[in-house]
């Protein structure tokens, strides 16, 4: 089947296209027309029939997809609608294009389409897989008595025939679609964004009491090596806060029993990747969060991230689930141990006793006793 793909819509610099060429004002009075959050607009034009989905992403925003079929047109709408609804959720779920933001709306950064032209090119070859697999029909004569800018409107729930024939009929056709916009993997993968959004406020919280401790040390202490060892836990934490929890490739929610988790899963569906565990209340060990690689359900991290619920932390090499070398933070003490560790306890390194060393005064220093 001869079929061309085109992606088009209103994104962040304005209205764009790809493929450029003279459909231009044919996709924008589509979107012109369109009166829902999201529908199909069937376009009659000669031997010329356009499939095309447009998503409303805000009052001026929106996202198009269409196919154009010559003397041929398809004779299962509703399938039609759902692989471009597919589409949709992959490119969401992906981050291609659109996504959700922390507020659960779907939004775009794009500016030109053609400057993401390798990403658009494997979305046209997958819906054009898609919709090659779908039945055809000989696109009737052209009805005469009926004007070229004829518009007939239907709900998705309306019969397949009618639709059908009105397709072939009239100018536009549209079908829209007024609830239930989010087909269910959409749905699940907002609903993670903002549970995510969640968690990232309160782990930014944790992140600023990290950095005011970071400040505090930088008058309590003497040896900066102390303090470059905090600032770089400080550091660390915000790239993991923005690389993988806020932005992970492929998010799954699962409930392993011990914790909730949010990030890939294996064909057995067991944590596998980067991930986050969030544990429950009633944990034994007091943990609060992991955030860090997977192997098969177990941790597995050269730099993993363990948070408790009285602020302790622990960052460094996991394997086994069990501690390697790395950096165990004391929120009662303030005091911190970095070195090697065998069954999670300490076995070879040095613990650093965080205390005041200089108390200052009306500006004036004064080097307290007793401090090396």
């Amino acid at each position: 089947m001869n079929v061309s793909i085109y992606i088009f819509g209103e994104f962040a610099a304005g209205y764009s296209q790809y493929p450029q060429d003279y459909t231009t004002a044919i996709f924008k009075q589509f979107n012109s027309k369109a009166k829902s959050q999201t529908q199909l607009c069937i376009h009659r034009d000669g031997d010329l029939i356009y499939y095309a989905y447009i998503r409303k992403l805000s009052e001026q925003k929106y996202i198009g997809l269409c196919a154009v079929l010559n003397g041929m047109m398809f004779s299962d709408v509703q399938t039609v609608f759902e692989l471009f609804e597919q589409q949709i959720t992959g490119m969401i779920s992906r981050g291609d294009l659109i996504f959700f933001n922390f507020q659960g709306d779907i939004t775009t950064n794009v500016t030109q389409l053609h400057l993401c032209r390798s990403t658009i090119e494997q979305l046209q070859n997958a819906l054009r897989s898609q919709l090659d697999r779908l039945p055809i029909i000989p696109l009737p004569a052209v009805s005469f008595g009926v004007s070229k800018d004829s518009v007939k409107e239907f709900i998705m729930d309306e019969s397949t025939s009618n639709i059908i024939d009105a397709s072939a009929k009239y100018g536009y056709t549209f079908i829209y679609k007024d609830k239930n916009y989010e087909t269910s993997q959409t749905q699940s993968v907002k609903n993670i964004i903002l549970k995510l959004n969640n968690d990232k406020v309160e782990l930014q919280k944790r992140c600023d009491d990290l950095s005011s401790l970071l400040t505090q040390e930088k008058v309590k202490q003497r040896n900066m090596k102390y303090v470059g060892i905090l600032g770089t836990v400080v550091i660390f934490f915000g790239i993991v806060l923005w690389n993988k929890v806020l932005f992970p490739s492929e998010v799954t929610r699962y409930e392993t029993g011990e914790f909730v988790y949010y990030g890939p899963l294996n064909k057995n569906h067991q944590p596998n990747g980067i991930g986050v565990a969030i544990y429950p209340e009633t944990d034994l060990q007091k943990r609060r969060y992991y955030i860090g690689n997977f192997v098969n359900g177990k941790r597995e991290d050269n730099e993993a991230m363990l948070l408790y619920q009285n602020g302790d932390y622990y960052y460094g090499s996991m394997s086994d689930d069990k501690w390697g070398n790395g950096t165990f933070y004391n929120k009662t003490d303030n005091s911190h141990y970095s070195g090697e560790f065998l069954e999670n306890e300490p076995y070879n390194g040095t613990w650093y006793d965080h205390k005041p060393v200089i108390k200052i005064y009306n500006g004036y220093e004064k080097v307290l006793t007793n401090s090396n």
